[in-house]
């Protein structure tokens, strides 16, 4: 499932510029080359059952990530200045690192390819110290003893680098279905992840990245322009709390209009 207009893996060279403006225009210290925003979230679940290790060919060890003490996979994703989702990837177990998930998807692979002409030149992927400093990745400089130049351009590449972060937590604020264990088959997982994060960047798009409000709030004004989304002429009618009254038909019209598109 593509997080990209027209169905790309990754944003195209057109979009990598607009995300950089984006970029420049938060950035303090005016850095104007990043075209994206990478790092890893452990996304929970419970412990997976042997069939499905079996299937996947991964232990169930694997997935236990020994950091955090939970069972999960590692989500892999990069954001844009509007904290939108434009790559993912959630094909690894909890215990892998993100610079292994990295170097090992699909898109990483491509990047490390002479010649490759993903990312626009005079661009760079910012990514934490858990990556390593390339062509097209740049990563704050490691260490505890830097010159205050060096702390300086840290700061201000944090300033841009913890967007991701904030992505992350707007995703695990807005589906409470994040805020424990998963309890589906770990093969549902990666699907499930990947169509949260498409609903995300549709909130983002029609309504902006602030959470304000109850969760009951938001729930309801997302299922509002989703349903003005699809151009139906018949009013919704709210209760009480705010909810949509035929609720159920209102997500049904919301699933289906993201997963189609």
């Amino acid at each position: 499932m593509s997080l990209n207009e027209g169905g790309m893996e990754s944003p195209s060279h057109g979009e990598q510029h607009k995300i950089a403006r984006e970029f420049f225009q938060l950035s303090a210290a005016e850095f104007d080359c990043c075209c994206l925003t990478l790092d890893g979230m452990l996304v929970w679940t419970y412990q997976p059952k042997k069939q499905d290790c079996i299937d996947a060919g991964i232990g169930e060890r694997s997935f236990h990530c020994y950091r955090k003490d939970k069972f999960g996979m590692l989500l892999l994703a990069g954001a844009n200045a509007r904290c939108r989702f434009k790559w993912a990837d959630v094909t690894h177990p909890g215990c892998a690192s993100d610079y292994t998930a990295w170097v090992t998807s699909d898109l990483g692979i491509k990047l490390a390819e002479p010649g490759q002409n993903i990312i626009t030149p005079g661009l760079t992927i910012f990514g934490d110290n858990a990556f390593v400093e390339t062509q097209y990745m740049s990563v704050p400089i490691p260490g505890k003893k830097v010159s205050r130049y060096e702390d300086a351009y840290n700061f201000y590449f944090s300033q841009l680098g913890i967007t991701i972060e904030r992505a992350f937590g707007i995703l695990v604020h807005r589906f409470g279905i994040l805020h424990g264990p998963i309890s589906l088959s770990i093969k549902k997982v990666p699907p499930l992840v990947m169509c949260l994060m498409k609903l995300h960047n549709y909130y983002i798009d029609h309504c902006g990245i602030k959470v304000v409000g109850g969760l009951e709030d938001d729930e309801a004004f997302v299922h509002y322009r989703a349903f003005c989304y699809n151009n139906n002429a018949v009013p919704i009618t709210l209760n009480r709390n705010r909810v949509p009254e035929d609720l159920i038909g209102v997500q049904q019209q919301l699933f289906t209009k993201v997963i189609c598109n």
